[in-house]
């Protein structure tokens, strides 16, 4: 996934990702693509679905 976002979209150079992903995910993301990472969290006192701010 992260070797074809590459290919396809060169220009994108930053990331932006949900909670819900892994550390594991976003070191590989780091390591193999050379791209930024931002996850965006929900906030504390949310309950269901929440609007995430939009980067």
């Amino acid at each position: 996934m992260v070797e074809r976002l590459v290919r396809l979209c060169p220009w994108v150079k930053t990331v932006v990702v949900d909670g819900g992903y892994k550390h594991r995910f976003i070191e590989a993301m780091q390591a193999t693509a050379y791209r930024v990472v931002e996850v965006v969290k929900r906030p504390q006192f949310a309950k269901g679905f929440v609007l995430l701010p939009k980067r």
